[in-house]
């Protein structure tokens, strides 16, 4: 299967801050820079992202062709620890009409995940192991009890990073997600003709999407995910993901908005109370937004009232040339929010 799940995405976006923050410090993390096919496509429950990215000498990175791919109502079911494709042959249907409406003819992919389908845990170790395998074991027994399946049905990866902080110890980034998930993607994406050429998570491509704009960034920043299914927030420092959450609206009272929210924002306090308890934080310096199908001004006036600061939505034009599809801003601005993630994978795969 040649699939790859390795966090690329936060590799290259490491790679990349090197320049800032130690090209010595951060060297080893370039030679994890794969390659990014420049088509992307992130799944959602009813609606998935497709953007095509266009290298043009001059201009270059110019994005012209960008759909939201309406899904059939029940083909996905976007659970944790099972199989999400329910019709799969029904999502590659939708995804080969636009492709063919696009006159997209592109020989591979890359796929961005929701946040929740995988399991992701920041953990400390005294000292980086020095061979892969020796890592991944040692990940796996940290993380055989942390997941509702056998470690061995899953697929494990991770990323090391230095802690800010110094001292010679690392902070490992590592994720879990099972194996029959993947597949399933593998098998849909091969029978409409694409190969997979990476496998990364929604909100670690919004940071790829702005690493230009992280690159500026002296404190610490906010990147806030907020969807219709799953909202994550993850915590930078240096370029190095200081904390990390993600979870669904399963856990939810009922599925209405107004839970959802109460949700979101219970786990906003919590969070914001552990980053300035446990990591030291008083206030960041930016807030990065992105909402698709929930409503952003309660997003961003939770912000304001826990942080005193305005969360700043995430803006594709500032990264890239985007020729705008709708004639109605209100629509053209939320299409964008929802290609952001699947934009971020196509970009990242250049420095």
């Amino acid at each position: 299967m040649d699939v790859n799940f390795s966090w690329e995405g936060i590799r290259h976006q490491a790679a990349r801050f090197a320049g800032r923050f130690g090209a010595a410090r951060l060297a080893g993390l370039r030679m994890f820079r794969p390659h990014y096919p420049p088509l992307a496509v992130e799944v959602g429950e009813s609606a998935w992202s497709l953007v095509l990215v266009d290298r043009e000498r001059r201009q270059g990175a110019v994005v012209r062709r960008y759909r939201q791919v309406d899904i059939p109502a029940g083909a996905v079911d976007l659970q944790f620890g099972r199989p999400t494709l329910v019709r799969p042959a029904d999502v590659g249907a939708a995804l080969l009409r636009v492709l063919q409406q696009e006159s997209i003819d592109a020989s591979s992919v890359s796929l961005v995940l929701p946040d929740h389908l995988a399991r992701v845990s920041l953990l400390h170790l005294g000292e980086q192991p020095l061979r892969r395998q020796e890592a991944l074991d040692l990940i796996r027994w940290k993380l055989r009890k942390a997941v509702p399946f056998k470690i061995e049905d899953a697929h494990v990866d991770y990323q090391i990073f230095p802690i800010p902080a110094g001292g010679g110890a690392c902070l490992c980034l590592a994720t879990t997600i099972l194996q029959s998930v993947l597949d399933q993607y593998e098998r849909l994406f091969r029978d409409i003709g694409l190969h997979l050429g990476l496998i990364d998570l929604s909100t670690f491509n919004l940071v790829n999407l702005y690493v230009p704009l992280l690159q500026a960034e002296a404190g610490d920043v906010f990147v806030l995910n907020v969807t219709g299914s799953f909202f994550a927030l993850m915590v930078l420092r240096e370029g190095i993901p200081l904390f990390y959450r993600a979870k669904s609206y399963a856990f939810a009272d009922d599925a209405s908005r107004e839970s959802r929210g109460n949700l979101l924002l219970r786990e906003l306090d919590g969070s914001v109370a552990y980053y300035r308890e446990r990591l030291g934080g008083s206030e960041p310096a930016r807030v990065y937004l992105r909402c698709v199908d929930f409503e952003p001004g309660e997003v961003v006036r939770g912000v304001r009232e826990r942080l005193g600061l305005m969360a700043e939505t995430f803006d594709p034009g500032r990264v890239a040339q985007i020729v705008a599809r709708e004639s109605d801003a209100a629509a053209q601005q939320r299409l964008l929010q929802r290609i952001a993630p699947s934009l971020g994978a196509a970009l990242g795969r250049e420095s």
